[in-house]
């Protein structure tokens, strides 16, 4: 019980990145363009990148937001 537990809790789809914050980089590796956040989402409702050729993603890790 108590694996099956840990296992769901650290497979689970929820992040730290507020919305719309994206917890990755997305690149478009043939236009040596990189979008996150807002332009990410904006890139991808447009149709993705030129030519239909998929994103590359890279992970950003874990938010740093503070109130300094």
């Amino acid at each position: 019980m108590i694996f099956l537990t840990i296992v769901l809790v650290s497979c689970g789809k929820e992040n730290n990145w507020p919305y719309p914050m994206t917890p990755f980089f997305a690149e478009c590796e043939y236009e040596g363009i990189v979008f996150v956040d807002r332009d990410y989402i904006n890139r991808k409702a447009a149709g993705g990148c030129k030519g239909g050729k998929p994103f590359k993603y890279y992970d950003r890790g874990e938010p740093a937001l503070t109130n300094d």
